[in-house]
């Protein structure tokens, strides 16, 4: 294992260049309108990478300016990114991205150019690395810490295949704080399979340090940071201050903890949301107003303790109780059913049913996109309501 440490080159700047902030077009960037394999051989001169460089900054900062998404980070590795493509060769090579969210400059090197512009939208390119989109992307990312014990697990399966690809794994100083990092550095160090990792030192983060004599204390930007705020005074007293004032409010509102309550009135049918879930009722009772159907819609407010006489309540006078919540099988919904199910509430004629995010991977896109996907929208709320009392035709026309 060869652990390797990358900083900025001398011409680039931390601070984002006048130039790179001006948007340009795609179309104005030669060096990446060639495609970047023929800029590679090992005789290339370092003018021609750094121009290289520059238009993908250019082109990052563009696309980005379109979609949102993470900027800071996939800028501090354009000279890094350029640099691996160089030296080694993708997708039999396998280059690993912790925690993922810097490769935007990767994805523009390895045919994604041109669709850049889709990043983060429905159906579009991921904002990590994702298996399923590229060959060039060995392994799917999205939580830190995770590529130094995957690239191990590449190399060991590499050498058990008799093959003789390369592996990299590139991880920021942030996410090699974590535990799991260090166990895998650890590990790939007993096995003493052919691997690289490098570490992208940001400066942001203190890694954990200690000499002879001890620890020592804690040096980067974050940890001057927070020291500096930590010794403030007037901070001090304000936090102390805005402590004591949430305490007296929190105990003086009208919402104890364990309480829901209800938000609308009606019949036959009430709607129990749990979270960011009760807008998506509310709007479905006003679907089904106009339908002529006046439901009832709660807000739960607490999952644990939950609100059992409001439970109770909705269950004995309603035909149709349905829980909606923006979370897996196993949530907000279960505990309602037990408490249900154990007070008897499920014997008579109450009809129960949960609404929850299905048990399978949902892609990127935007939130109503992905609601839509889940069903969960106001509109399939309403649809589950009609076909519970018996409307499956007008439940229908709303799915």
């Amino acid at each position: 294992m060869a652990l390797s440490a990358f900083g900025f080159p001398s011409y680039v700047s931390r601070e984002t260049s006048t130039n790179y902030r001006k948007s340009t077009s795609l179309s104005s960037s030669p060096s990446l309108a060639t495609y970047f394999p023929s800029l590679c051989p090992r005789s290339t001169v370092s003018l021609e990478l750094k121009v290289l460089s520059d238009e993908l900054r250019s082109d990052v900062i563009f696309n980005v300016s379109k979609t949102g998404g993470h900027l800071g980070s996939n800028l501090g590795v354009v000279e890094l990114t350029v640099a691996l493509h160089c030296i080694f060769n993708t997708p039999q090579d396998k280059i690993l991205w912790d925690v993922g969210h810097q490769c935007y400059p990767h994805k523009i090197l390895t045919g994604r150019r041109g669709k850049m512009k889709t990043l983060r939208q429905t159906n579009g390119l991921s904002g990590f690395t994702k298996r399923g989109e590229s060959e060039h992307d060995s392994f799917g990312t999205g939580h830190s810490s995770t590529t130094i014990s995957a690239g191990l697990g590449m190399a060991v399966g590499r050498d058990l295949k008799g093959r003789n690809n390369n592996v990299v794994a590139v991880i920021g100083d942030g996410a090699m704080t974590a535990g799991q990092a260090y166990e895998a550095m650890n590990n790939a160090g007993y096995l003493d399979s052919d691997m690289i990792v490098i570490l992208n030192d940001n400066k942001q983060v203190s890694l954990p340090t200690a000499n002879l004599d001890g620890p020592t204390p804690p040096v980067g930007a974050l940890s001057r940071a927070l020291s500096k705020l930590q010794s403030n005074r007037p901070l001090r007293e304000l936090r102390e201050a805005a402590k004591a004032r949430s305490d007296k409010a929190y105990w003086g509102i009208n919402a104890p903890i364990g309480k829901g309550r209800i938000l609308k009135e009606g019949e036959r049918v009430a709607l129990l949301g749990y979270g960011s879930a009760v807008q998506n009722c509310l709007e479905a009772s006003s679907i089904l107003d106009k339908r002529g159907l006046k439901i009832t819609v709660a807000d739960a407010r607490f999952c644990k303790p939950l609100d059992v006489a409001l439970i109770r309540g909705l269950a004995k006078s309603h035909e149709v109780l349905i829980t909606v919540e923006e979370g897996s099988i196993g949530g907000f919904g279960s505990h309602v059913v037990q408490f249900l199910a154990l007070d008897g509430l499920l014997d008579g004629k109450l009809k129960w049913r949960p609404m929850v995010l299905p048990d399978r991977y949902i892609e990127h896109g935007s939130p109503l996109d992905q609601l839509a996907e889940a069903g969960l929208t106001a509109s399939h709320i309403a649809a589950t309501a009609l076909n519970l009392i018996g409307s499956p035709r007008e439940a229908l026309f709303w799915k």
